[in-house]
């Protein structure tokens, strides 16, 4: 199959991978379990599993949004749709909320 490249297991000295992409490289390594944390959502309490980053990315995101994580957590159960669990919802919004953020991003929001 002509199209696979076949990767390294140490990328350290590769020039096509950019210090960005190596840092978030060694945080794969580093990602040891997942956490769980109670949280009050909604005015309920609640108990969330996730991975470390995940939290660590949710607690940066609501710092910068001045926020807590518990009413970054609130706003986005109450934009749940269908049968979504907070935990996957909570996922979807890291990575939703980096990606928008990121210099990379596309220039236009794509039509639904």
């Amino acid at each position: 199959m002509p199209y696979l490249t076949k990767i390294a297991p140490d990328q350290d000295n590769d020039p096509v991978v950019s210090h960005l992409m190596r840092r978030a490289l060694d945080e794969v390594k580093e990602i040891d379990h997942t956490v769980t944390r109670n949280l009050i959502v909604c005015g309920h309490r609640t108990s969330i599993r996730i991975d470390s980053m995940t939290w660590k990315a949710l607690g940066n995101i609501a710092r910068g949004e001045g926020m807590t994580i518990n009413e970054v957590a609130s706003h986005i159960a109450a934009k749940r749709q269908g049968d979504i669990s907070l935990t996957a919802a909570i996922r979807m919004f890291v990575v939703g909320y980096l990606n928008w953020r990121s210099p990379a991003r596309p220039r236009s929001i794509p039509a639904a």
